[in-house]
């Protein structure tokens, strides 16, 4: 443990399992209806952040 936390050359490599980096190094296993369903989402919750900032506008009448 302690040469982990020193930089040891045998501690595992921690960089190759960052999130970001093993989605790229394996792309057969990352699920395209789940990325679908993340972008949905996103869309869905600025669509209603515009209508809520939308509706708190101050109505000219």
């Amino acid at each position: 443990m302690r040469g982990w936390l020193h930089g040891d050359a045998e501690a595992p490599v921690y960089e190759a399992l960052r999130p970001d980096i093993w989605k790229q190094s394996h792309p057969e296993v990352v699920r395209a209806y789940r990325v679908q369903e993340h972008r949905d989402r996103a869309d869905r919750q600025r669509f209603y952040r515009a209508q809520r900032r939308i509706e708190a506008l101050p109505h000219s009448r």
